[in-house]
């Protein structure tokens, strides 16, 4: 802990110390804020996302995946828990027993109310500046995903590309070297690409065409035709709460 005015910059040594209380504990250049339990809307889009990208690197080799909570060291006064992050095989040697010590390739943070600014402000340039490459803000309200990245060559950034959905995070299945941050990004993201979940399954139903048309059950007792199957327990309405 070291003191700079009325000011004290908490570092990992501190960390470790915090009551486990079932908040989320965070520090960002030495400040200590907490967040309380996520809501559900949050948790399901926690377990989908988790379930596609999981699904995805793990069919691939790729490396691995983890959820919150779970402490990742960028330096000794900033601590945080992204809600999702990947890291690549390469680069499984920044694990330790209990954390990750250095940057992933990817994160995922989950909006809320109460975490919108330091998820889109502080954390953003966090990120950037610890190298992460790939870094997704999700927010649940306006149904989008902000999708930031560390690209270029030796001088530039990218221009934001007009991808319209990155169906998987490029970081992982991209060459290390072209994801390789630049002294002009290291300070910040450049803006990938912005994208609604919503439209870009519409679109991907689109591509498929329109379903085959499902035979109607006949009522039961009609004269040589099966009775209608019952609903599968916990599908109808009364599981679902109405």
């Amino acid at each position: 802990m070291a003191t700079h005015g009325s000011w004290l910059e908490l570092t990992y040594e501190d960390y470790v110390h915090f009551p486990d209380d079932g908040r989320r504990h965070e520090l960002i250049d030495g400040d200590h804020s907490a967040t309380g339990s996520p809501n559900t809307r949050h948790q399901l889009i926690s377990v989908n996302l988790a379930r596609t990208l999981g699904g995805f690197v793990f069919d691939h080799d790729l490396g691995e995946l983890f959820f919150a909570p779970f402490d990742v060291v960028l330096s000794p006064i900033d601590v945080v828990q992204p809600d999702l992050l990947s890291l690549r095989n390469e680069h499984l040697d920044r694990l330790t027993e209990a954390h990750l010590r250095g940057a992933p390739d990817l994160v995922v943070e989950i909006v809320s109310e109460s975490t919108r600014g330091r998820d889109e402000v502080a954390k953003r340039h966090l990120y950037a500046r610890h190298g992460v490459s790939e870094y997704w803000i999700v927010d649940p309200v306006t149904e989008t995903v902000k999708v930031y990245r560390l690209e270029g060559g030796a001088t530039t950034c990218e221009s934001p590309s007009s991808r319209s959905r990155p169906a998987i995070p490029s970081t992982l299945h991209s060459s290390p070297d072209s994801l390789s941050p630049s002294a002009s990004c290291s300070a910040d993201f450049v803006e990938s690409s912005r994208f609604r979940p919503d439209r870009a399954l519409k679109a991907r139903a689109a591509t498929r065409g329109p379903a085959p048309a499902r035979p109607r059950a006949r009522a039961a007792g009609s004269s040589g035709s099966p009775s209608a199957r019952p609903a599968s327990p916990g599908r109808g309405p009364s599981a679902a709460g109405g």
